[in-house]
């Protein structure tokens, strides 16, 4: 067994105290974390361990972070604090009863339970079979089809500073009873949190994106299952099967799929359903009358009000600052503009994946600038598809 950068940890950027860092996040774990701090060596961190800059643990390799990770995390199952997982556990005790022999410790992934008799074996199974699970697709076919969170399925507030400023943006789950999400903008991260959680920033492990922090959301509302009474009921002993109000029961071969379909389920109530089939457009114009009588005939045509506002009004911004720069539409007259466009997007894609979120120059979001060159690229595809050029 070998655990892998690559394979089993999760790879963010961010920035702090001002010193960029890469975390090394274990899959399907929350809180177990290595950080390479770029301009040094690197550091490993377990639930609840600020990621703040340790000069008395630097590592000089990713190989050697690795190992003292597994060595942490044998010292927790040695002193009877095992890490906790829904589907894989582990635990120690003696071989055969108290008194009755040596100490084991056991990993137990589903069904099955391994025996190991040193604890950094046992914690190195246990970290793998985490990491492996959370990739482990669901295998059933007649599961109800799992809705995916997104911010609509919250409810939106500031909290302010005395100064006025924004201190956090709250996204509290509908009907979640406490369960919430907050985006701290001086550092650019998503947070979790239970009900019994005050809303603060520690610098414990964080999310980049806000689908990431839904996925924290998930994992912290399971483990804080007992505090909560809502009208949809996650199964307490194998996580994998949901009821509704109603006493009906559906089962999940995927924890995680089981999860993700109660919080579905509490924020919106959605009924069971296979997976949607996506609706063929119309080929019959639809009729759309008004309280005057007044026809409007706009069935199958596309819909610019699904446009998102906000991250237009972004892009209009950077494209009007480029005209009065460059002048309007100079973005054509660039020579081998496919390449250097491309170019220009990932450099501002990889600087708000750092932590950068604005352009030093422009003052504006990094994806507004990415957007804008993304749609030069997709014109040019689309004048040649239509003129029939290759």
């Amino acid at each position: 067994m070998e655990l892998s950068l690559e394979k089993h940890f999760t790879k963010l950027y961010r920035t702090m105290l001002d010193k960029p860092a890469e975390v090394f996040a274990l899959r399907g774990a929350v809180g177990v974390a290595i950080v390479h701090w770029l301009d040094s060596g690197w550091n490993v961190y377990l639930p609840g361990e600020p990621l703040v800059r340790r000069h008395w643990a630097d590592y000089p390799e990713a190989r050697q972070a690795i190992e003292a990770l597994v060595v942490r995390v044998g010292g927790m199952l040695f002193a009877g604090r095992p890490l906790t997982h829904p589907n894989v556990s582990m635990s120690c005790g003696e071989r055969g009863g108290p008194g009755k022999g040596r100490l084991v410790y056991r990993v137990r992934v589903g069904a099955d339970q391994e025996v190991f008799d040193d604890a950094n074996a046992a914690a190195l199974r246990w970290m793998i079979a985490v990491a492996e699970y959370a990739e482990t697709p669901a295998e059933t076919p007649a599961e109800p089809y799992v809705r995916p969170l997104n911010k609509q399925d919250f409810d939106v507030h500031d909290e302010m500073n005395p100064d006025g400023t924004v201190r956090c943006t709250v996204y509290a789950l509908r009907n979640g009873q406490g369960l919430r999400i907050a985006y701290w903008p001086s550092e650019g991260m998503y947070e979790a949190y239970d009900v019994n959680e005050t809303l603060q920033y520690t610098g414990y492990f964080c999310a980049v994106e806000f689908d990431a922090a839904i996925d924290k959301l998930r994992q912290v509302a399971v483990q804080s299952l007992a505090a909560y009474h809502l009208p949809f009921k996650l199964d307490g002993a194998t996580r994998r099967a949901v009821e509704s109000p109603d006493g009906k029961r559906w089962t999940f071969a995927s924890a995680e799929n089981a999860q993700r379909y109660w919080l579905a389920s509490i924020a919106g109530h959605i009924p069971p359903a296979t997976t949607p089939e996506p609706a063929e457009p119309s080929a019959v114009p639809v009729e759309s009358t008004d309280d005057e009588g007044g026809k409007k005939y706009d069935g199958g045509k596309p819909d610019y009000a699904l446009l998102p506002p906000l991250a237009i009004d972004a892009m209009v911004r950077v494209l009007t600052y480029g005209a009065k720069k460059y002048g309007p539409d100079n973005w054509r007259k660039v020579p081998d503009l496919r390449r250097r466009y491309l170019s220009a997007l990932l450099r501002h894609v990889f600087a708000h994946m750092r932590g950068e979120t604005r352009d030093p120059e422009t003052g504006e979001n990094h994806l507004a600038h990415a957007l804008c060159c993304v749609a030069f690229i997709l014109e040019l595809d689309e004048e040649s598809a239509t003129s029939g050029k290759a």
